[in-house]
């Protein structure tokens, strides 16, 4: 944003906008307001979803950004092993790829490894791509996508071909797909077991990416947004 967008009256800017730049701000910025107020407050400026809106989603709702999902949006569908899908058998790949054609929006948060969240998404791409089904896919990866560990760990290669391949999916809209993919890479994320690897850590909080994938599926349908990164700011010590 720049100097001259700063000073735009709230009152001139679309919803949207106004939602997002509030959501930013810190209850420091509201004198006279707590912490809750101003999370009200954002929460009431932001579009209400559409209840006709079909949503299913790759991630335990008991956990994590999966259970935020579930809190704002209780109607919603989640896939996991307690819910009959083990996304470490292959055979859960295609017959998940197979039930999201009911759905409007499919959403994949779910914590895999071994290159599975990737060859998952491959198989929903595939299966709205064969149909012809517009709808939209929001992808979870991490700012852990890019730069070179030194070691063994698969963590960062696995997100970096998630990141990779979503780029290619994304690009799809511009030889007229139907299907809006974002990627949507956070940082640091508010969980049990985040918090105990890094306590010292300023945080996103799993409601901060919630209203960015909200925002993402309140958008017109007439232009597709490819990727969102998100930091949380660190303070020095």
């Amino acid at each position: 944003m720049n100097r001259q967008d700063s000073t735009v009256s709230p009152e001139e800017l679309p919803e949207s906008s106004l939602s997002l730049r509030i959501a930013n701000l810190s209850p420091g910025h509201f004198p006279q307001a707590s912490a809750r107020e101003v999370e009200a407050s954002s929460l009431s400026l932001l579009p209400s979803p559409s209840p006709s809106r079909r949503m299913l989603v790759a991630g335990a709702a008991h956990y994590g950004l999966a259970a935020a999902l579930k809190e704002r949006y209780p109607q919603a569908i989640f896939l996991s092993r307690s819910t009959g899908y083990d996304f470490s058998m292959p055979a859960m790949w295609q017959k998940a790829a197979e039930h999201s054609l009911e759905y409007d929006v499919f959403i994949s948060c779910a914590a895999l490894w071994r290159f599975q969240q990737t060859l998952l998404l491959e198989k929903i791409w595939e299966q709205w791509h064969r149909q012809g089904k517009p709808g939209q896919i929001l992808v979870i990866g991490s700012t852990g996508d890019t730069g070179i560990r030194p070691g063994g760990w698969l963590y960062p290669a696995e997100k970096s071909a998630l990141r990779t391949y979503c780029r290619n999916l994304s690009a799809a809209t511009l030889a007229g797909s139907p299907i809006r993919l974002t990627y949507i890479s956070p940082g640091y994320m508010s969980t049990p077991k985040v918090e105990q690897k890094h306590p010292t850590k300023k945080k996103l909080r799993p409601l901060d990416v919630v209203n960015i994938l909200e925002w993402l599926m309140n958008q017109p349908k007439h232009f597709n947004i490819h990727e969102i990164s998100m930091d949380p700011i660190q303070t020095l010590s």
